[in-house]
C-alpha cells in the first residue's frame, strides 16, 4: 500500500469517526475484480455510499453500474472513472484529477531544464488510466510552454514501482551514454526513485535530473538530500476529508445527484519548500 493511499485511508477513518460515519474498509491491491466484488458485498451490507479509489476507468464500471442498479451513491477518489458521470447521476469524483498533476509537472519541467533536453520515461502499465492522463499532462505542459526543444528520449513500462524503475534506468544506461540523459521523469516516485537507484550505483546520479510525483515520504526524503530535483504533491488527507463531507451531506439529506464534484489541487514539492510537506506523514 502506498504512502498517498495509507494517509487517505487513516484520513477518512480518524475524520469520518469525528463525523460520525461508520466506515468500512477494504484493501483490493488495485484489482478491479476485487473491487466489484466488493461493491456487491457492501451493497448486500446497505451501504449508504460506496467511494474507492478506482484504476482500471472500463472495468471499474462494473461498479458504477452495480451501485446505479441499487441506488447507492458512489464516489471515486484520486481517480476519475471517465464516463461514469454520463450514465449515473448520483456518482461523484472527489480528489485531484491526473492530468492536472502532469501538468503541474510538466510545467515546471519547461522552466527547468536545459535547451534540447532529453527525457527518460517510467509509465506504470498499460490500462493504467490515470498514468496516461498523468503522462499526457505533462506533455501538453511542455508543448503550451514553448519546449519543442525537449525530446521525449524513451519510455519504459514499469508497473510503477522501484523494481520496475531500477531495471528501467539499467536498460537506458546500456542503451544511452550518460551525456545524453538530462531528466528521469515518472508517473509516481517509486519508479523515479528507483532509477535514482540504479542511477546511484553506476555513479552516475549527479549527472542526471530526477522528477517524481505525488511527493511520498521516500521521495520527500530524496529531495531533502538533494537527489529528487521534484515531485508533485497529491494531498490525499484533503481528498479523504472531502469523501466524508459529502457522505456527511448526503446523510443530513443532500440529494447526491445535486452534489458537485471536488476538486483538489496539485503542489510542486522541490528543496525551496519540502520541509513544509512532512506534517501530512506525521
Amino acid at each position: 500500500m502506498t504512502n498517498l493511499v495509507s494517509c487517505y485511508i487513516l484520513k477518512v477513518e480518524s475524520y469520518g469517526k469525528e463525523k460520525g460515519i461508520n466506515v468500512i474498509l477494504t484493501d483490493c491491491g488495485g484489482d478491479v475484480n476485487v473491487q466489484n466484488d466488493n461493491m456487491e458485498n457492501y451493497i448486500i451490507q446497505d451501504a449508504n455510499v460506496i467511494s474507492g479509489i478506482y484504476q482500471d476507468k472500463d472495468g471499474a464500471m462494473t461498479s458504477v453500474y452495480l451501485a446505479q442498479e441499487n441506488n447507492v451513491p458512489i464516489i471515486s477518489c484520486c481517480q476519475f472513472i471517465v464516463g461514469a458521470d454520463e450514465v449515473y447521476d448520483s456518482y461523484i469524483f472527489a480528489g485531484s484529477e491526473n492530468y492536472d498533476g502532469g501538468h503541474l509537472m510538466g510545467e515546471w519541467m519547461a522552466e527547468k531544464l536545459p535547451e534540447n533536453a532529453n527525457i527518460l520515461y517510467c509509465k506504470s502499465k498499460t490500462g493504467d488510466a490515470g498514468g496516461e492522463m498523468r503522462y499526457q499532462g505533462m506533455e501538453a505542459a511542455l508543448k503550451e510552454n514553448g519546449r519543442e526543444d525537449v525530446t521525449i528520449l524513451d519510455i519504459i513500462y514499469t508497473n510503477g514501482t522501484r523494481d520496475g524503475g531500477v531495471s528501467a534506468m539499467e536498460d537506458w544506461l546500456n542503451m544511452y551514454d550518460v551525456s545524453e540523459i538530462t531528466c528521469v521523469a515518472g508517473v509516481a516516485d517509486d519508479p523515479v526513485l528507483g532509477a535514482l537507484e540504479a542511477a546511484k550505483a553506476a555513479g552516475v546520479a549527479d549527472q542526471i535530473m530526477f522528477i517524481g510525483l505525488d511527493a511520498s515520504k521516500a521521495a520527500l526524503e530524496s529531495i531533502e538530500a538533494g537527489e529528487m530535483a521534484m515531485s508533485v504533491f497529491q494531498n490525499a488527507v484533503a481528498q479523504g476529508k472531502a469523501v466524508v463531507d459529502l457522505c456527511v451531506e448526503i446523510r443530513n439529506g443532500a440529494d447526491p445527484a445535486q452534489l458537485e464534484d471536488v476538486y483538489v489541487p496539485y503542489e510542486t514539492v522541490t528543496a525551496e519548500n519540502v520541509a513544509d510537506y512532512w506534517q501530512y506523514y506525521e
